[in-house]
């Protein structure tokens, strides 16, 4: 199930071989992500990785609900796998007995490859 929340859109730019950190703030009265979960799903990252999974739940994902800030990180192993531009969502989770799915962010990921 998910909210009638409007996805923002923004696309990242990323080099790759270091790690990345991107913070994200969101106007609480708008938006509150107190109690849940974030997933950001980055498909189709080279020939050899389809998809790469970042969570709140594995560290990769920070969550500040209170002040509504979040971030983002993408080890320097993850962003060496990046190849090609690809899309990613980001979605807030909550488990309440039902799972409602609220879509925040989409975009691009865009590499920066070493010359």
């Amino acid at each position: 199930m998910a909210s009638s929340f409007s996805t923002l859109e923004k696309d990242f730019s990323i080099q790759c071989g270091t790690t990345w950190k991107q913070e994200i703030e969101i106007d609480t009265e708008y938006y509150s992500f107190l109690g849940k979960e974030a997933e950001m799903s980055i498909k189709n990252i080279n020939d050899y990785f389809e998809n790469m999974t970042l969570t709140s739940a594995n560290g990769d994902i920070l969550l500040d609900g209170t002040s509504g800030l979040f971030t983002i990180i993408i080890s320097a192993e993850n962003s060496d796998l990046l190849e090609k531009t690809c899309s990613y969502k980001l979605e807030f989770i909550e488990n309440s007995g039902v799972t409602i799915v609220d879509r925040i962010l989409k975009g691009k990921v865009i590499p920066e490859l070493d010359d």
